[in-house]
């Protein structure tokens, strides 16, 4: 199993969180930024987010995106199910069925192409959500890690119940890859989106990682 270099921790500046350049090198993977959605911005009516529906290498997926970033990425088996999920998350939005630049970069990354995209994402979540995905972004593809260690990356040791519940709240599916968490026991593991998916995604890594 890989492990992460210690100056591959994540670093905050001016509310947007980032890998640390170390860490871009290395992983061979495109950069991911995530900027912090405030509060007033996903309740003010009228805050628009475009949506479209993207082809995944597991399965369909609803991407949405503000001017700022991918705001939201979920598995769409039932696409009715996953619009009235993303209404439900943003009441106060105006959504617009539209596909967008955004949505593109996020479905090459996921395709596993050979030239990913460097992507921004703007999400609403707390700080210490926030600190546990930026602290993901750090596992490398083809490699997993436990809930006390992503807990210690994310420098809240001790946490890892918080962290399980900060995970089942990822706004980003794949991108913020949430499925590379798994039990000590060895075991898959829990997956909102189903284990034998999550299996699935895990074994793809490991084979196409260099």
């Amino acid at each position: 199993m890989k492990t992460s270099h210690p100056d591959s921790s994540p670093t905050q500046t001016d509310g947007r969180y980032s890998l640390a350049p170390q860490a871009m090198a290395a992983r061979r993977q495109p950069a991911v930024g995530i900027v912090a959605m405030a509060p007033q911005q996903w309740l003010t009516e009228g805050f628009d987010i475009c949506y479209s529906t993207i082809d995944g290498r597991w399965g369909p997926m609803l991407a949405a995106s503000t001017p700022v970033g991918l705001c939201h990425l979920a598995f769409a088996d039932r696409p009715d199910l996953a619009l009235q999920r993303l209404r439900s998350l943003f009441a106060g939005a105006h959504l617009v069925e539209r596909a967008t630049a955004t949505h593109q970069a996020a479905a090459t990354n996921i395709g596993g192409c050979d030239a990913p995209c460097d992507i921004s994402l703007h999400i609403a979540a707390s700080p210490f959500q926030l600190d546990v995905y930026t602290a993901l972004l750090t596992v490398d593809a083809g490699s997993t890690i436990g809930y006390a260690r992503l807990a210690a990356l994310a420098r809240h040791p001790g946490a890892q119940r918080s962290v399980g519940t900060a995970l089942g709240r990822n706004p980003v599916a794949v991108i913020v890859p949430c499925h590379r968490v798994v039990p000590a026991c060895g075991r898959v593991g829990h997956y909102r989106w189903g284990e034998q998916r999550k299996a699935a995604m895990l074994d793809w890594e490991r084979s196409h990682t260099l």
